[in-house]
């Protein structure tokens, strides 16, 4: 939600800064226009690299509690090893949304 919001602000930066600039060349506003679309695709990356993230770690946690489940119906010794091997994922995971996240 914050990328949204950001691009937002940039969009309305660009709008500003064009009519600030109605006497600069149409060089100089069309370096600006570019300078803003990179910051934009810059932007939309990171977002992704953070959404991609979130899924990793929402999938990590469907198979913990899948994992947890089977304690139901298999023995506890056989469960037990594939818990603690969904739980490292599910913190491996949230710690790479959290570097995803400081990124932005």
């Amino acid at each position: 939600m914050r990328i949204k919001a950001v691009l937002g602000v940039l969009m309305a930066l660009a709008v500003t800064a064009c009519n600030a600039e109605a006497g600069s060349t149409k060089e100089a506003l069309q370096d600006r226009i570019a300078e803003l679309e990179e910051q934009k695709a810059d932007l939309e990356q990171q977002l992704q690299e953070a959404q991609s993230a979130a899924d990793e770690a929402q999938s990590a946690a469907s198979e913990l509690q899948d994992a947890v489940g089977r304690l139901d119906s298999e023995n506890w010794r056989d469960v037990v090893p594939d818990i603690q091997s969904a739980s490292d994922q599910v913190d491996s995971a949230v710690e790479d949304a959290k570097s995803a996240a400081e990124e932005q």
